[in-house]
């Protein structure tokens, strides 16, 4: 029987803090990352194993203090992973987020020129 702590956080998504000097937060609690190791690979190898263990895709919402950003990603037993939703910017990135004003169309570019009229026929000779 799981305790209803352990059902609960297999279900929820890992709540991952990356923050503007490299380091990283998960669900919280400092997570190491190794001398030379790019932070969102170690972040991805943690949620690739957290994913074979259950044997099932999981999800994890990133906030990155340096990029200035928040992703929701799934990550698959097999290692794949998916973007649910990002934003720039530190909101939710389930928020709805304003639509861009659509441009207005480009103006047409001018049509090719006419091709160069042949060359007058030489006058008869008299």
């Amino acid at each position: 029987m799981t305790s209803e702590h352990t059902q609960h956080s297999q279900h929820d998504p890992w709540e991952v803090l990356i923050g503007s000097d490299g380091t990283a937060m998960i669900n919280g609690r400092p997570y190491p990352v190794p001398e030379g190791e790019p932070v969102h690979v170690v972040v991805l190898d943690a949620l690739h194993r957290h994913a074979q263990a259950q044997g099932r895709p999981v999800q994890s919402l990133i906030v990155d203090e340096g990029a200035v950003s928040t992703t929701r990603i799934e990550v698959a037993p097999d290692g794949s992973s998916s973007v649910l939703g990002h934003t720039e910017g530190l909101g939710q990135p389930d928020e709805p987020r304003a639509e861009p004003a659509v441009a207005p169309p480009a103006e047409a570019a001018p049509a090719p020129a006419p091709p160069p009229a042949p060359a007058p026929a030489p006058a008869p000779v008299p």
